[in-house]
């Protein structure tokens, strides 16, 4: 368990994520996927709970102990590990989550559809790895409390309004954000504007259209910080960002535009909807390799 109450700040859990996703997908995600695939349309938990715990006691953690021996000379980056390796000790609860989407994965491996059955097991897994997180780390609990309520209001927003509404907007932060704060602001602990509530929705919501397991959306507490060392980026003449794509960034994450229809929002803004997600796609491509860059000399200036 870790040793910490705040083990799981936000620039620790970056490097503790980029550990998880180098030993669970890079080096060991095709042992778990070769047992899975064995368990289609599972009837009991035991099956996959097997898999999971000769996974995590054959590969997964021995690799993660190894990691923990070779940074005795450098105690920061052996803790760091050590705070993964503890995310990894509920095998019964990360078998429970394997097993909402073993079909989709199992299947896809089996038919040979490699990137995306790791795309399944690796939002399954880090949707647990960030349950864990808040399981193990007590400053996580209002963040939890945070997002019951938040999922509870877009389930409520969905009742309500779905034969009004298409179902691709409930999948949409921009636009449940400022309508979940009118709901349920009063309710949640320290988010009090609309930025705050997309925060959770980028960290929590599953995105189909844009791939969200960037660090640019990891904010919780940090939210100001990752702005601040956005809006710097984007504002640099040498940035890698055309136009179009700053233009697209600032307005998805930096102003405040109110829900509105496609077409209102065309002819507010003089483009389509889908043209501003293609640009933007394009852009959390460029940011994300930005931030990893940033972090990654961060990384090296503390031995990590």
């Amino acid at each position: 368990m870790p040793n910490s109450p705040q083990i799981y700040t936000f620039k620790r859990w970056i490097f503790i994520k980029k550990h998880l996703n180098q030993i669970c997908m890079q080096q060991y995600s095709d042992e778990l996927l070769d047992c899975l695939r064995l368990i289609l349309s599972p009837t009991v938990l035991q099956p996959i709970e097997d898999c999971v715990r000769a996974w995590i006691e054959n590969q997964v953690g021995p690799a993660m102990e190894q990691k923990i021996i070779q940074a005795a000379r450098y105690p920061e980056t052996q803790e760091l590990w050590g705070d993964t390796l503890a995310l990894c000790g509920d095998v019964r609860a990360m078998a429970q989550a394997i097993s909402y989407s073993c079909d989709e994965i199992s299947q896809a491996w089996i038919n040979g559809e490699e990137d995306k059955a790791y795309r399944y097991l690796w939002t399954t897994l880090h949707s647990h790895f960030s349950t864990m997180r808040y399981s193990n780390d007590i400053t996580g609990a209002s963040q939890a409390r945070n997002w019951t309520i938040i999922e509870k209001a877009i389930r409520q927003l969905q009742n309500a309004n779905e034969q009004d509404v298409p179902a691709l907007y409930f999948k949409d932060p921009a636009y449940l954000a400022p309508l979940i704060l009118k709901q349920c602001g009063t309710k949640l602990r320290d988010v009090k504007t609309v930025k705050g509530v997309l925060a959770y929705l980028y960290a929590f919501l599953p995105q189909e259209d844009i791939e969200m397991d960037f660090k640019l959306f990891d904010y919780n507490n940090h939210t100001q910080e990752i702005m601040q060392i956005l809006l710097a980026y984007l504002n640099q003449a040498d940035s890698q960002l055309s136009a179009e794509e700053k233009t697209a960034v600032k307005l998805q994450y930096f102003d405040d535009y109110p829900t509105m229809t496609d077409q209102a929002f065309k002819t507010r803004y003089g483009f389509s909807r889908s043209t501003h997600k293609n640009r933007l796609k394009k852009a959390l491509v460029k940011l994300n390799t930005y931030l990893s860059q940033y972090f990654s000399g961060m990384e090296e200036s503390h031995g990590i």
